[in-house]
């Protein structure tokens, strides 16, 4: 009961319903296939290139949900040390070589990744009043 399996070959769902009776009409089902839903980045100082980070960018009143598991898939290293401390450079909302962002009154709720992701030259982030359920990895990292 409550159990699924896709035949890949077929292209095709197959569900069996946890319950006495017949699933409701309007049940829908949702497929993750995004790791990243919004993706906010100014450009990294490379080569001699000056560093041009997006500023003064606010993201609210949103509900990001439905964004795809990425605990398996390859993760990037702070250091060359290694060891358990690997980050997937990924999340519902990446802010990378941003200044001056808010996240305000948002809503992360089943998002099988990170909800929210910092990173970069990242500076002055606010999250404010917003909510994190049913996170898969980190609520923000």
């Amino acid at each position: 009961p409550g159990e699924w399996y896709f035949d890949k070959d077929a292209m095709m769902l197959y569900y069996y319903h946890n319950g006495t009776g017949p699933p409701p009409k309007d049940w829908q089902f949702a497929a993750t296939y995004l790791k990243e839903l919004i993706r906010i980045e100014g450009i990294p100082a490379s080569q001699g290139q000056a560093r041009a980070p997006v500023r003064d960018i606010t993201v609210r009143g949103l509900r990001f949900t439905g964004a795809r598991q990425t605990l398996l898939e390859p993760h990037g290293l702070p250091s060359d040390g290694g060891g358990d401390w690997a980050l997937a450079r990924t999340a519902a909302l990446v802010v990378q070589d941003a200044e001056r962002v808010t996240v305000e009154g948002c809503t992360f709720a089943r998002v099988d990744g990170t909800a929210l992701l910092i990173s970069g030259y990242t500076r002055n982030v606010t999250v404010a009043r917003s909510e994190f359920v049913w996170v898969g990895e980190s609520a923000v990292a």
